[in-house]
């Protein structure tokens, strides 16, 4: 708008004084002149002047491309009405100013534009800066009735690829008052060509400065702004509408300390990532704003409502796709100029702003829609949705107390709900978060199970509670883990679990008589320790319980199943038996009731014979052991889940007999 003002004054002016000779003078003296002028070839088809009235009328005028033969600006209309005789008295009054079907075509490159030049050119005229006599009188300025009709802009950024049509574009200033008399009126209005309608009005004073200006915008396009998105973000393509209704009143020579109010609203949002796929999807925005003041750094926000919200998170052995989509691999390149860019120096008021905490209300936050949790790096792919998602949070601000709560929906009808309170501006302070799980199906995360323990859950349900709360920097949580009938299907052989626990013993073993688990995992620590991890003490509370069962699964089963005395770890024998008895019998016989429920399970039993003693004793020591694995293997023990061998290089033995250990079958095993 600024260089199309210098162009049409200026033409105005050398229009009004070639007007005092004869139109088709000036109109022939401009077409062969405009080099001289404003730096560029002009073309003028029609010029009309009537001396009397100070009336110019001008028809087809064209400005051409720096050396092409390209029109950069074209005017079909141009009228306007000086006051000729005030010029005498170094008064430029414009009775009115009518613009109509102009047509513009800009181009930036990095800093540069298409019109820089003419720019240039106006700069390097000194004398044109003078705008005094040698009395030191400045020139007096009036401008009315200012009328521009039927533009059309049309604007490229040649770095970015982002192209931006402008039609229909209106603006009306009935006068604009240097004195400050009265106020300076102006609306604007135009249309973007992708869609979207613009209206502003604008209210000035220039003798106090105060000012007020409304915006409304109407369904705009946002693919418009896809271009300045991918500084930020590898964006395919932007859908969406917004509408807007905003007002700003202040002072011009404190823009910071303006008022900002309105409304905004999104429809049908949706970002698509590099691949075509729609990553974020959102029905709604809207969000309606109180106050902002920029230099007091305040924004009081009434509402912020999200409906609709749909997008999953997505794992795989590249990263995930929300990584990649703010992973923006080149850097908005800038081609530099030979005039060094200076940084502009902030105003006292900007620096107060930045210097100024933060001041964020919202007294409404409201989201509503549905997550997807995908992870394609298990050896199961592993699909979990949260449907029915609703997060609500009442008088959210920074520097005191919040609180917000969190509903959603598991597959199979299942339920989880978070309750929060605590401060955002420093969270060691204070916190409180209660975590709930309801009637997961434990089927539905058997990939996790899979990956991390070998096993996958073939039945049960599941439910959690998390209690967790922060003071000072000190931590205390309390996790319980009910299950109902869990049960795990064989162990997979083919997949290199992160634990290898017998989990089908596990299982038995922690279930009470009611066919239910309840473990309960308490967590402390300090967060200001570098070494404290909340989930790394859940895993080491809940490891060390299992642990016990990997440690000696046959103990732990052979307690539950029931199996009496110490016939579970140790069966007494005379190092000078010649056969077993039948007790002796019955305790092998036990331990086949250990390998049937869990066939995960190795048995090895050592016999413990002092290595001292005489041979026939250790050669009696090698004969049993052969009658005991042969006895085993009769009554139905798995040779792969059996060993039976004499210790090494033990002496002093306390109790002859067969001490009895267990451990897991690996696959590598």
């Amino acid at each position: 708008m600024k260089i199309i003002l210098i162009i049409v004054i200026g033409l105005l002016v050398v229009l009004c004084l070639a007007a005092l000779v004869a139109p088709s003078v000036a109109k022939k003296y401009v077409n062969r002149n405009g080099e001289t002028l404003i730096g560029r070839p002009v073309d003028v088809q029609s010029l009309h002047a009537n001396l009397l009235t100070g009336r110019v009328r001008l028809y087809g005028l064209t400005v051409y491309e720096a050396q092409q033969d390209k029109p950069f600006l074209h005017i079909d209309t141009l009228d306007t009405r000086v006051a000729l005789l005030k010029l005498l008295g170094r008064k430029l009054e414009v009775k009115h100013l009518t613009v109509a079907d102009l047509s513009i075509a800009v181009i930036q490159e990095g800093s540069r534009f298409n019109f820089s030049d003419i720019i240039d050119h106006f700069a390097s005229d000194s004398s044109a800066s003078d705008d005094t006599s040698k009395n030191g009188q400045p020139w007096a300025l009036g401008f009315y009735n200012i009328r521009l009709s039927h533009w059309h802009v049309y604007y490229s950024d040649r770095l970015r690829g982002s192209e931006w049509k402008l039609r229909d574009l209106n603006l009306e200033i009935p006068g604009v008052y240097m004195s400050g008399e009265r106020s300076t009126d102006a609306g604007l209005s135009l249309a973007f060509a992708d869609g979207g309608l613009l209206s502003t009005k604008l209210n000035y004073n220039m003798q106090s400065n105060d000012f007020s200006v409304s915006l409304q915008l109407q369904r705009f396009d946002l693919n418009n702004i896809k271009a300045y998105l991918t500084d930020a973000m590898n964006v395919s393509r932007t859908q969406g509408w917004l509408d807007a209704d905003l007002n700003a009143t202040g002072n011009v020579s404190e823009l910071l300390a303006m008022h900002i109010r309105g409304t905004a609203e999104v429809d049908s949002l949706a970002l698509h990532d590099a691949d075509g796929d729609a990553l974020l999807q959102v029905a709604s925005i809207a969000v309606k704003v109180n106050d902002v003041k920029l230099d007091a750094n305040r924004y009081d926000i009434d509402y912020v409502h999200i409906r609709g919200l749909d997008s999953h998170f997505d794992r795989d052995q590249a990263g995930n796709n929300f990584g990649r989509f703010f992973d923006v691999a080149h850097e908005q390149s800038q081609p530099t100029t030979d005039d060094s860019e200076v940084e502009p120096t902030p105003t006292d008021s900007e620096t107060a702003a930045a210097s100024k905490p933060m001041t964020l209300i919202v007294a409404n936050v409201v989201v509503e829609g549905q997550l997807a949790y995908n992870d394609l790096t298990l050896p199961d792919p592993f699909h979990f949705p949260l449907t029915n998602l609703r997060l609500e949070a009442h008088d959210v601000n920074l520097q005191g107390s919040n609180s917000a709560t969190l509903q959603a929906t598991l597959p199979h009808g299942g339920a989880v709900d978070a309750r929060w309170s605590g401060r955002l501006d420093d969270m060691k302070t204070f916190q409180h978060l209660v975590f709930n799980v309801k009637s997961l199906k434990l089927a539905d995360v058997s990939p996790m199970s899979v990956a991390y323990l070998g096993y996958p859950f073939t039945n049960g349900i599941f439910s959690f509670t998390s209690d967790n709360r922060i003071e000072n920097s000190a931590i205390v949580g309390r996790n319980v883990v009910d299950m109902y009938r869990p049960e795990v299907g064989p162990r997979r052989t083919d997949v290199d679990s992160a634990l290898r626990i017998p989990m089908k013993t596990a299982l038995y073993v922690l279930k009470d008589k009611d066919d239910k688990v309840n473990i309960e995992l308490p967590v402390s620590g300090n967060l200001d320790d570098p070494k404290f991890s909340y989930m790394r003490a859940v895993w080491k509370t809940l490891g060390n319980l299992l642990v016990k069962v990997a440690a000696s699964p046959a103990r732990a089963l052979g307690r539950t199943l029931g199996i009496g005395g110490s016939q579970n770890d140790f069966i007494p024998v005379a190092a000078d038996q010649t056969e077993l008895t039948s007790q002796q019998y019955a305790a092998l016989e036990e331990l086949k009731r250990i390998t049937d429920y869990d066939p995960s399970i190795r048995l090895t039993l050592v016999q413990q014979v002092d290595s001292r003693s005489e041979d026939y004793i250790l050669e009696l020591a090698e004969t049993r052991n052969r009658q005991v694995k042969e006895h085993l293997l009769r009554i139905g023990i798995p040779e792969a889940q059996l060993e039976v061998r004499t210790a090494d290089s033990l002496e002093a033995v306390r109790q002859t007999g067969y001490a009895i250990e267990s451990a897991i079958v690996t696959t590598e095993e």
